[in-house]
C-alpha cells in the first residue's frame, strides 16, 4: 500500500493553496509563507501578518529593500508571475512544483 503524503486535501484550489502554505510552513517552521503578486498585493498565506510579509517580500524581490528574515522566490503560475515569501529565511524547492500542481487543477 502506497503511503500518503498529504493529510489534508481539498478538490478546491483556493482551499488546497491554503493546505499547502499551512503545511509547507510549519515543515519549515517559519513564521509566515505567503503567495503574492509582484506589486506585493496577497493573494494566499499561511502565519502572521500576511499582508505585510508578501508586500515585504515584493520589494525584497524587486532589490528595493533588503530584510535578513525574509526569503523569496519568484515563478510563474500559468501566465502570472508571484512572489513566494517567507518570514523565516527558509524556502523549499518543492513549493513552485506544488502551487503550480493546485493551480493546473483549476485550469482543467
Amino acid at each position: 500500500m502506497k503511503n500518503e503524503r498529504r493529510h489534508d486535501r481539498s478538490a478546491r484550489p483556493d482551499e488546497a493553496i491554503a493546505l499547502f502554505l499551512d503545511a509547507a510552513k510549519k515543515k519549515l517552521s517559519v513564521r509566515a509563507l505567503t503567495l503574492g503578486t509582484m506589486d506585493g498585493d496577497l493573494l494566499f498565506g499561511s502565519g502572521e501578518d500576511l499582508e505585510r510579509i508578501a508586500d515585504i517580500g515584493a520589494k525584497v524581490d524587486a532589490g528595493e529593500a533588503q530584510n535578513k528574515d525574509i526569503a523569496t522566490w519568484r515563478t510563474r503560475v500559468g501566465n502570472t508571475s508571484v512572489v513566494v515569501t517567507s518570514w523565516g529565511g527558509k524556502l523549499s524547492a518543492d513549493l513552485g512544483d506544488g502551487l503550480r500542481r493546485i493551480f493546473a487543477v483549476e485550469a482543467i
